[in-house]
């Protein structure tokens, strides 16, 4: 009976030592991981940053301007429309 309890104590001290070894692995594991993703996230927050400047000024050097130009052609397209439609309009009246 004693070889038996002294190898039960045996096999729990053993089954105890893998457990913590098994709990230390995967400790640094997700230290390493964290480490690594925390970096990672660093870098991604950074580049975000620089595309988001990078929008902003092609949008206030590029596409505001261009929009302002499209607008005044357009307003002009239709202002030069309406008078030739108003002297079309004149022209072919037959009672004046």
């Amino acid at each position: 009976m004693e070889n038996f309890e002294l190898a039960r104590d045996i096999v729990i001290c053993i089954s105890g030592v893998v457990v913590s070894i098994t709990v230390l692995f995967i400790t640094v594991l997700v230290y390493l991981l964290y480490k690594k993703a925390k970096a990672v996230l660093t870098t991604l927050e950074a580049t975000s940053s620089t595309v988001y400047q990078m929008s902003a000024t092609v949008k206030e050097e590029i596409v505001e301007p261009v929009l302002r130009f499209a607008a005044m052609v357009r307003g002009i397209m239709d202002g030069i429309d309406f008078v030739t439609k108003f002297f079309h309009k004149k022209e072919g009246r037959s009672d004046v």
